[in-house]
């Protein structure tokens, strides 16, 4: 029989390690965040000023969006949030906007709770510091992220550093 699972929870299985975020409504399937953070930019510099439109436009599965990534040569060297998302191993990829927004936003309580109990990196407070890179484009220059601070979804330059948590499937 499959655990079921609900936000907020530990999830450690087939390799994968994480706090749950979204779940299905059998508790079987649905979505972990990574027990740690980096700080990285979505696009290097060098690779910002040719102004690509990636095509990362999903707003709902960031998985859509790093199979766009990695579509391109040299990815690994220009997306530097997106290559530390895939370090972690195959399924880990950067949230699309409604996925981070999940995360820090709407499940923040939840998913805090998850990570102080297995020891990982809180998710900081609205009204704190703190922007969390999406992996959904705005446009060829920008993309989008959620400020802590504010509470709100912003669109900016992709080669300012900001805040990476990674994300996978089960």
């Amino acid at each position: 029989m499959d655990r079921k699972y609900k936000i907020g929870d530990l999830y450690s299985e087939n390799g994968l390690k994480g706090v749950v975020f979204a779940v299905d409504q059998n508790g079987e399937h649905g979505k972990i965040l990574s027990l740690d953070e980096a700080e990285f930019s979505w696009c290097r510099s060098r690779e910002w000023v040719k102004k690509i439109e990636i095509g990362c436009f999903n707003a709902e599965d960031g998985a859509e969006n790093m199979k766009k990534i990695m579509s391109f040569v040299g990815w690994e060297d220009n997306y530097p949030a997106f290559k530390w998302c895939r370090d972690k191993g195959e399924g880990w990829y950067l949230p699309a906007k409604e996925e981070i927004s999940a995360i820090t936003l709407k499940e923040r309580e939840a998913v805090n709770a998850g990570l102080a109990s297995a020891g990982g990196t809180l998710i900081p407070n609205v009204g704190e510091a703190g922007r969390y890179w999406s992996s959904t484009e705005y446009d060829a220059a920008s993309a989008w992220h959620v400020y802590m601070r504010y509470g709100l979804e912003y669109y900016t330059v992709k080669y300012l550093a900001y805040r990476v948590r990674a994300v996978a499937k089960f």
